[in-house]
This record gives C-alpha cells, sequence and structure tokens, in this order.
C-alpha cells in the first residue's frame, strides 16, 4: 500500500478496489486473525497462497485498540462478509468474524475520538445500542464502558486516542479560541462523572454545499494526521498537534453535540451550550423566533433555559454578548464608535451610547480614551 494519499476515501478505495478483505479463502474458525507488522505491503501481496501469521483472537478489536503512547490514530474498514481490516502505526491487521457480532465491553485508558466515515457504525454504551451515520463525530472518554457491534454491512471508521492529561496539556496550551476550550472542558469533565458518549452532528444551517465542503476538509485532514502516525517522521509529534487542534477547532465550529445519557439536566445544559454558541456567532441579528427555526423549540423553552441556568433573560443575554464584542473593538480597534455599534447590531447609536453606559458606566468614547492613557 502507497505511503500517502490525497485523501481517506482514496485509501479505502484501494483498500475496498484491490480485494484486501477478499482474496483470502473464509477460515472455518469463527474468529480468526492475519497480521503482518509492515503497515506499508502492497495489495498484490495479500493472496491466499501467501504464509500468513495465524493467532485466534476472540477480543480483537478491544485489545487492538490499546496505546501507550500520548497518541495513536487507527484505521478500521469492516466488510459486510465478515473480514475487518485495520492500519496504525504498529502494523496492519486482517480479521474474520462471522457478522454481525458483538465485541467485548470495554473501556479506555485514553480518550477516544471516533469519525465514522462511510455506512455505519453501532456501540453499546450502558445497554443501549446507539448508531452513528457516515460523518459523525463520536468522543468517548476513559470512564465509559462500551462495546462496538459490528453488523453485516460495509462500514470504515477512524479512532484517535489521545490519552487524557496530554489532552489537558493540549488544550492548555492552545492558541485556538477559548470556545475551544469551554467546548471540551465541558463534553469531557461532564464525562468523567457519568459513563456516556458525546455525539456530534454537523450543524442543520449547514448548506449541501457547506457539508460537502465539510466532508473533504475533514477527510484531507485525517489523512494528514494518520499519513504521520504511520511514518513517524522527525516533528511527528508538532504535526499531529497541529492537526488535531484543526479537527477540534472543526467540531466547535460546524458541529452540534449531543450527549447520550440519563440525565434531563445534562442535556438541557448542552441545549443551553448550543443556543449560547449561535447567539455569539450570530449576535447582530440573532432574534427568538431564528432560534426556533434552528433549534426547532418553543421561546418559552429558550426563555426558561436561560432564566433557570444564567438568571437573565434572552435579550439581556444578547445584550451582554453585543457589548463586550463592542469593548473589544474599542480596545483593539481603529472604528468609529457609530460604526461598532453597527457591528455589534445597533442601527441606532444613541441607544448604543445609553446601553454602554449603563453597563459600564462611562460612554464608549470615554472607555476608548481611558485605554489609550493605559497605553
Amino acid at each position: 500500500m502507497k505511503d500517502r494519499y490525497i485523501s481517506l476515501n482514496k485509501r479505502i478505495n484501494d483498500i475496498r478496489n484491490n480485494h484486501i478483505l477478499s482474496m483470502i479463502d473464509k477460515p472455518n474458525a469463527s474468529s480468526h486473525t492475519y497480521t503482518y507488522n509492515n503497515p506499508n505491503i502492497a495489495p498484490d501481496m495479500l493472496k491466499k497462497d501467501r504464509q500468513y501469521d495465524s493467532i485466534n483472537l476472540s477480543n480483537t478489536t478491544a485489545e487492538s485498540r490499546q496505546t501507550n503512547t500520548n497518541m495513536q490514530v487507527l484505521l478500521y474498514v469492516y466488510e459486510g462478509s465478515g473480514y475487518e481490516y485495520s492500519l496504525s502505526h504498529q502494523g496492519e491487521r486482517l480479521a474474520y468474524f462471522e457478522h454481525p457480532r458483538t465485541g467485548a465491553l470495554h473501556k479506555h485508558e485514553f480518550v477516544e475520538i471516533m469519525y465514522v466515515i462511510s455506512g455505519s457504525f453501532s456501540q453499546y454504551i450502558a445497554g443501549e445500542l446507539h448508531t452513528f451515520k457516515s460523518g459523525t463525530f463520536v468522543i468517548t472518554d476513559q470512564n465509559c464502558r462500551h462495546s462496538d457491534y459490528i453488523s453485516d454491512q460495509n462500514s470504515s471508521v477512524i479512532y484517535i486516542q489521545v490519552k487524557a492529561d496530554f489532552m489537558d496539556i493540549m488544550l492548555n496550551h492552545s492558541n485556538q479560541t477559548n470556545q475551544l476550550q469551554n467546548f471540551l472542558f465541558h463534553a469531557l469533565g461532564k464525562q468523567k462523572k457519568e459513563e456516556s458518549i458525546l455525539e456530534l452532528l454537523p450543524n442543520k444551517s449547514l448548506s449541501k454545499e457547506e457539508r460537502k465542503y465539510l466532508r473533504s476538509e475533514i477527510d484531507f485532514t485525517m489523512e494528514l494526521l494518520l499519513q504521520e502516525d504511520l511514518l513517524q517522521k522527525e516533528h511527528f509529534i508538532t504535526l499531529e498537534y497541529g492537526l488535531l487542534n484543526r479537527l477540534l477547532s472543526i467540531m466547535c465550529t460546524y458541529f452540534t453535540p449531543t450527549r447520550h445519557s440519563a440525565s434531563p439536566e445534562e442535556k438541557e445544559q448542552l441545549i443551553l451550550y448550543e443556543i449560547e454558541r449561535y447567539i455569539r456567532s450570530n449576535y447582530q441579528h440573532v432574534t427568538v423566533s431564528e432560534l426556533e427555526d434552528v433549534f426547532h423549540y418553543s421561546r418559552n423553552y429558550y426563555a426558561n433555559l436561560l432564566r433557570k441556568y444564567r438568571d437573565t433573560t434572552f435579550l439581556e443575554y444578547v445584550q451582554n454578548v453585543r457589548l463586550t464584542e463592542a469593548v473589544n473593538l474599542l480596545s483593539s480597534t481603529g472604528l468609529s464608535v457609530k460604526k461598532i455599534a453597527l457591528e455589534c447590531g445597533y442601527e441606532n447609536t444613541s441607544f448604543f451610547y445609553h446601553l454602554f453606559k449603563k453597563k459600564y458606566g462611562i460612554s464608549p468614547t470615554e472607555y476608548r480614551a481611558n485605554i489609550i492613557k493605559i497605553m
């Protein structure tokens, strides 16, 4: 197999088109695994007369997804016929199982970020079966016991395994926005206290073209990340770090999280988090009617969430976001106060002055003058 591909889908198509998973006769055992440690093995070497090392592994999937490094990337291609192919820097693995099957119940010593490339993939969490469609991210923390359910349909999945302490270090030193840090600290912090997973689906507001571009961006970035982890050349850790940060940024910007847990309060807080994120991204023009169209809940529901968890109203919350942005623009740009008012969603400059002075005790002009004095 080639070292490099222009996209992850090209790599997977190469695996399937060269019949890697169907060149070996179906073994008699219900679970049989063929391993070969060279990750650059060519497809034409995978013929049925090749002498393979054969081992019987009942828990192949769980056992082969363990890592002793800070980060590891694994590609899995599942064939409905029963063959399962995996690729990592540890080598390649080709296994046969009777499908459908349920893997061993297990939990990790790392944070696992799973991305469904094609088909669908299912897991049992807390006794309930969850099926994730193509284009979905799933974040599973180390506290969550789960098992994989492999159907008789073709699918492909990539796993990024990150040690929890390394993830914390990465977030603490991230050059990304606070939104990225808040998103993951919120998600992973809650997961440590309960057995739950975080499913991330593309935002409903994305157009068909935007979704297509997003998929190609993720596919390209995932392939680069896999390449770096396979080859592990000089500075590969730094490159992996940057690529993972890029993926996390994409998740925060273009995906909506859903926590699979039994707590109604957790679900409310996740919905509130998404509402707040939407308001911060669209503060110039956002309305309650717009929230109803995007998230499909009633305006009373949003009002109750803000009152319950933030002790504020929708209007007060939006005004606070706008005025916070106004402070940022006054401090970091040379825009006129009138232009800043328009940028923050206020066509009436006098009304903007009134709200600003009510909140901060001084006018926007006075605030900027004080900043200049300090500098």
